[in-house]
């Protein structure tokens, strides 16, 4: 069931009514889509490796191949990223054992998986002098399951990251250093290493602490200094958007911080949409489908081309909820008023409520800027926590 209206419609030509229709149909897709997904874990018909099993292994680029050739010829309509098997991220595949990152720092050992998303791997390299650096390598997948034409849109998207990355300076932004490629380390490579040699890394400051979705539990951090943390890392979204970036992926994940919450860094450059895009680079990629589906505001769903400042905004107040509750919340809960409503009640704070609230509109138009939130979280946290 596909919205035959862009968002720009919808406001000018139905007002609230329209909205709630909308509104009405993204939760029926919901509801369908979680059906669907549970149908299929009853099936379990993939034959894929289970992500989530602690006894699963690396794999060699011959059963990723395989699998992936099979997850596709059953899932046609599933689009260029499938659910293939993962990397651990306890110590250092095969694939990446004897691979470097050359950089202006010097050769950079991979020491340590990170992180892995549809697109790319964010492994911790190490220099010779044994500084740390976050790194990060575009998915083996993609030479895969990408033809030329979708692997050389995304291959650019990647090498502007790295590029436009290095010219921002917030300290609430992570700090991206420099674009390097990758190398064999000796003649004798393991098998899978052909898949890494020679591509692009993007290199960034290490960002010392643990992200948000780690924490959300976490007794340690007390209401006012969740309240900090968020107001920091609305002050990093504000730079992007004085700058006219949207961050188009933000969510607990992609929040780093420290571990008494002094230090906050949003991460995860790689689905911005940045201004002017350079010349060729499709602005309808399958990269602007990247922004994880939790996180997702309703416009993104029917048109990933009208994601602007507002779009952030939803992503922002989804995450807001989620790190006061300090537990992960349905996205259901966020298109249901009565039940938005009884979930937040617990916060105590009717400015905090209202803003959240106000953040998550199906609408667009009525949600607050950025500005408007920083102000609110500034308000209700500590101002004598800095970032």
């Amino acid at each position: 069931m596909v919205l035959s209206k862009t968002p720009n419609e919808f406001s000018s030509s139905g007002g609230s009514v329209v909205w709630e229709e909308a509104k009405d149909t993204q939760i029926r897709r919901e509801h369908e889509r979680i059906e669907r997904k549970r149908k299929e874990r009853e099936r379990d018909a993939t034959g894929l490796i289970d992500e989530d099993n602690p006894a699963d292994e690396h794999v060699d680029e011959t059963t990723l191949r395989r699998t992936l050739q099979t997850h596709l010829s059953k899932n046609p309509m599933q689009g260029l990223f499938p659910t293939y098997p993962r990397f651990r991220t306890s110590g250092v595949p095969q694939e990446l054992q004897n691979i470097e990152c050359l950089t202006k720092e010097g050769p950079l050992r991979i020491s340590q998986i990170l992180g892995e998303g549809a697109a790319s791997i964010t492994c911790k390299a190490e220099s010779n002098n044994g500084k740390a650096y976050a790194v990060k390598i575009l998915h083996p997948a993609l030479s895969i399951c990408a033809d030329a034409k979708e692997f050389s849109q995304i291959l650019d998207r990647f090498i502007d990251e790295g590029e436009r990355g290095k010219k921002l300076a917030h300290r609430n932004i992570v700090n991206v250093l420099e674009l390097g490629h990758t190398a064999r380390l000796t003649k004798n490579y393991m098998r899978g290493n052909a898949t890494f040699v020679g591509r692009a890394c993007v290199v960034m400051e290490m960002a010392q602490g643990k992200s948000l979705i780690e924490v959300l539990g976490s007794r340690k951090f007390s209401t006012g200094r969740r309240l900090n943390i968020l107001r920091l890392v609305a002050s990093g979204i504000n730079y992007l958007h004085i700058n006219n970036i949207y961050h188009r992926d933000i969510k607990p994940h992609n929040v780093i911080v420290s571990s008494l919450g002094r230090k906050v860094i949003l991460c995860d450059l790689g689905v911005c949409k940045w201004p002017k895009k350079p010349e060729g680079l499709d602005a309808t990629t399958t990269t602007d489908q990247l922004t994880t589906w939790k996180y997702m505001p309703p416009e993104a769903e029917m048109d990933a081309k009208d994601y602007d400042d507002k779009s952030d905004i939803w992503s922002f107040g989804v995450t807001m909820a989620e790190v006061l509750k300090g537990q992960k919340i349905h996205r259901v809960v966020f298109l249901h008023e009565p039940t938005l409503d009884q979930t937040l009640a617990s916060l105590d704070n009717t400015e905090i409520i209202d803003a959240i609230k106000s953040m998550v509109s199906f609408n667009p138009e009525e949600r607050p800027s950025i500005t408007e939130v920083e102000r609110i979280l500034h308000h209700s946290g500590n101002p004598r926590i800095s970032g």
